[in-house]
């Protein structure tokens, strides 16, 4: 992973979210630089600057240089905010790193293909874990991990331990857990004929009728023993 991207970075002492509003408002994006053993820095990017970066990887574990009063520092997009509204940048977060350390961090995982039991089975591609978790140098991390799914037929499936990256990687996530899968179509259950309603109606009837029998019984009975009491 290269670090072409460099943004030009000032420190900002006001903060808030009034104040980032207007700071967006004047063509400016919010940021904060994270390091180790060191007290977060409150930064301000240019929106410009920003924009034109994004066009070149600007994204999630990309590694790039800040620039602030003259000295550039290599750091580790941690996370990126955008208004899902109007796509302007919200707020940037950065990571101070080391380039000799190796660090963790999550990949996303994206399919490539389209997989025979989808295409000519009618099955249905599941996309069970979305992200798997890695350890590298911060230089070697990858933007994504693409598994290319066309070989797979219904009941087959992609673990962890079967997705091939690069060598100065280790996969940290469990090897056994299930990345993709394919699925048979779901079947829909048909309704029950209503015939079957109506038979279930007759007991009731002649639940009905024999307890009217039973209550008449009852009746009979209590005026036989008035009548044998008058006896």
């Amino acid at each position: 992973m290269s670090t072409e991207l460099t943004f030009n970075a000032v420190v900002r002492d006001e903060k808030g979210t009034a104040n980032s509003r207007r700071m967006r408002r004047s063509g400016g994006v919010p940021a904060i630089l994270y390091g180790k053993k060191k007290t977060p820095v409150s930064l301000k990017l240019d929106e410009i600057e920003v924009k034109k970066s994004s066009r070149h990887g600007l994204h999630p574990n990309a590694l790039v240089k800040i620039v602030i009063d003259s000295k550039p520092t290599t750091v580790l997009i941690k996370e990126i905010q955008k208004s899902p509204i109007s796509n302007k940048y919200i707020h940037i977060d950065f990571n101070e790193v080391d380039l000799a350390v190796k660090i963790k961090a999550m990949i996303p995982v994206e399919s490539i293909g389209e997989a025979k039991g989808v295409k000519e089975q009618g099955g249905v591609l599941e996309h069970i874990l979305h992200e798997l978790e890695v350890e590298c140098l911060p230089t070697e991390l990858p933007e994504k991990i693409e598994v290319d799914v066309t070989e797979l037929l219904i009941g087959d499936s992609i673990h962890a331990k079967d997705i091939k990256v690069s060598d100065k990687i280790e996969l940290l996530s469990d090897p056994e857990v299930t990345v993709f899968a394919v699925a048979a179509p779901k079947v829909e259950e048909e309704p029950e004929p209503a015939a079957e309603d109506e038979e279930s109606a007759e007991p009731e009837l002649v639940d009905q009728k024999g307890k009217k029998d039973e209550e008449g019984e009852g009746e009979e009975g209590a005026s036989d023993k008035k009548e044998a009491k008058k006896e």
